[in-house]
């Protein structure tokens, strides 16, 4: 079952405004709750906060293609 969560859009980004590889809507959802992942589809999961993102991908781990810049965007 699909648990329903409530969550805030904090940024639209078009590809043709900001360079960013497609169409983002970007939400912020607040729960103590840990998501129902599929795990066929993850390997693994953390939790991060936006600057501890920023650092370990600028450290050279692997991340979705325009993952840092979106936080960058998203969270100054």
């Amino acid at each position: 079952m699909v648990q329903a969560l409530e969550g805030q859009e904090i940024a639209a980004l078009f590809p043709f405004e900001t360079g960013l590889g497609s169409f983002m809507r970007v939400y912020e959802i607040r729960t103590d709750a840990a998501p129902d992942f599929n795990p066929a589809d993850f390997s693994a999961a953390w939790w991060l906060t936006p600057a501890e993102l920023l650092t370990r991908t600028k450290a050279g781990e692997p991340a979705k293609g325009d993952l840092a810049e979106l936080v960058r965007r998203c969270f100054p």
